[in-house]
């Protein structure tokens, strides 16, 4: 397990057996891109599977500056979708139930997305991102690993 942080580079007192954070500033592309091929180019440090739960989670700060959280819970995760196609990773992306507008709960994978704020916009536009690069690897017939949107009503 490697965690990546931007903010929290301390262990966690809550998992004292996990290292601690490395620092990744995912609005970097170029820092992002040569974070993971480096990790990649290596049997020691290849990963299998990266769980994306980095976004701008806060909807007050969304709205307050609409271009990072655009940057942030859209743009990142298009890179880091691109990213796992190429590089062969695995990932899970961390969605939300404000993709919803609250009208008809309980919701199904099915249910069509209809968020109220930008920050479920904003979210659902990473969903959008993941799923597209999902439909490009399935229609290739690609081999690699999977990509996953997990939507969690944690908010």
């Amino acid at each position: 397990m490697l965690p990546l942080s931007f903010t929290r580079t301390a262990p966690s007192p809550l998992y004292p057996d996990l290292p601690a954070p490395t620092t990744l500033d995912l609005l970097d592309p170029q820092a992002t891109d040569e974070f993971f091929r480096k990790l990649q180019s290596s049997p020691q440090t290849r990963i299998t599977h990266l769980i994306h739960c980095a976004a701008e989670r806060r909807p007050d700060v969304a709205e307050a500056d609409p271009a990072r959280a655009s940057e942030l819970n859209e743009k990142v995760t298009q890179r880091l979708s691109a990213l796992a196609k190429e590089l062969g990773f695995g990932l899970v992306y961390i969605s939300t139930d404000y993709v919803f507008d609250g009208a008809r709960p309980p919701y199904d994978v099915e249910d069509e997305p209809n968020p109220l704020n930008l920050y479920g916009r904003l979210k659902r536009g990473g969903e959008e991102a993941v799923l597209a690069v999902r439909k490009e690897m399935l229609e290739e017939d690609f081999k690699g690993k999977e990509l996953v949107v997990l939507r969690v009503p944690l908010l």
